[in-house]
């Protein structure tokens, strides 16, 4: 057997539930293995172009997007860079910003994430460790709400609770994942971890996520995608990564190894999940470092022989073109930003549709300007 059969598999676990009978996760899951295929060179063979959003009209330039979040008020976008989060509508033009840089009421000293319930938006202060709470339709400021924890994510599971990620980062106490009310108060613990073995946090793995479904967590360096039960507000596992190295297994716990100046030498097949991870009812996909490059897995989860690899390393020429993807939505949407530099400086030859498409339906303009493209897996 070709020894890249052995080598490169993706075991993945997933359950469909019954409207009557709520089974066990062993009787209502199954296991499906699929061997993991060489990088797609062509886009156009699972994608398929929408629309493009250039985001405009803002009182300062959108310099980063480091999360999207796209409802009925439209497109919501965090700029790590200057700390800010704004508002969009579909058409791309600014609508307002929430809160600004200061210590006074409704200032925040930095913004790491946020979230939106019903009509409020929440953004998470990590110098001031507060949810800091917005109107969404007007942007005045509510309310601060303290925590106890530093939260490299938060999901809400309800219209009164969060999830909190805390990514390896010792607190109070020794778990990954804390069960929280808005108020800061801790009402649940999940996934223990030794304190000694790691005093930072790791950014490039592991994720604690919203699908369109529900929430998925993966520890740094884990196997296994588990998703949250909120009836019984435990987490259960779904997925089952079998790309994950012996290596990273059998020693998950020296972190400092595979941080900082580690060198990830393909000979010694170190592969784990990044930190990004979408998913709706019917297509996963997950980011993930495969023989020292970064890489996503596109599994379609109702038609397994639909697997496909996508690597900014072959010549894909999207995929190279675009940033990492930020949103998957229930109509197999995904929304991918690009700088305006990226666009601007783009002289190549156009060899793909999508990129023929993109490039026909962008505005003639050399402003500043960061740009949201949909596209449609097909």
């Amino acid at each position: 057997m070709n020894q890249l059969k052995h080598l490169v598999i993706l075991s993945l676990l997933f359950f469909s539930c019954g409207e009557e009978k709520k089974e066990s996760l062993s009787e209502r899951s199954h296991t499906v293995m699929a061997e993991l295929p060489a990088p797609v060179e062509n886009s156009d063979l699972i994608f398929e172009f929408e629309e493009i959003i250039r985001l405009r009209n803002s009182s300062e330039d959108v310099l980063s997007i480091d999360k999207v979040v796209e409802n009925e008020s439209g497109f919501f976008v965090l700029d790590k860079r200057q700390n800010r989060l704004s508002l969009f509508d579909y058409s791309g033009d600014f609508i307002r910003s929430f809160g600004e840089m200061g210590s006074g009421p409704g200032e925040y000293g930095a913004i790491y994430d946020f979230f939106i319930i019903g009509d409020l938006v929440y953004i998470f202060s990590p110098s001031d460790l507060a949810l800091i709470t917005y109107e969404v339709n007007s942007g005045d400021f509510k309310s601060k709400s303290q925590l106890k924890l530093f939260a490299q994510r938060i999901v809400p599971v309800s219209d009164h609770e969060i999830l909190i990620y805390v990514s390896n980062n010792p607190s109070d106490s020794n778990f990954n994942v804390y069960l929280s009310d808005l108020k800061g108060n801790l009402l649940k613990e999940y996934f223990p971890f030794d304190p000694l073995r790691s005093n930072s946090i790791v950014s490039y793995t592991g994720f604690l996520v919203s699908g369109v479904d529900g929430q998925y967590y993966c520890e740094p360096f884990g196997d296994s995608i588990f998703k949250f039960d909120s009836s019984a507000k435990s987490f259960d596992q779904l997925f089952e990564l079998g790309f994950v190295s012996g290596e990273i297994k059998s020693d998950r716990e020296n972190f400092e190894k595979y941080t900082g100046d580690y060198n990830l030498d393909p000979q010694n097949r170190v592969r784990f999940p990044g930190g990004n991870f979408l998913i709706n009812q019917e297509w996963m996909l997950l980011e993930m470092t495969f023989d020292s490059k970064v890489q996503y897995v596109l599994q379609d989860l109702k038609d397994t022989s639909h697997l496909y690899t996508l690597s900014r390393g072959v010549s894909n020429e999207f995929w190279r073109f675009v940033r990492n993807p930020l949103l998957l939505n229930s109509k197999n949407e995904l929304l991918f930003p690009v700088d305006p530099e990226t666009f601007h400086n783009y002289d190549k030859e156009k060899s793909s549709q999508i990129m023929t498409e993109i490039f026909n339906n962008k505005e003639t303009t050399e402003e500043d300007n960061f740009y949201l493209i949909r596209m449609k897996i097909k």
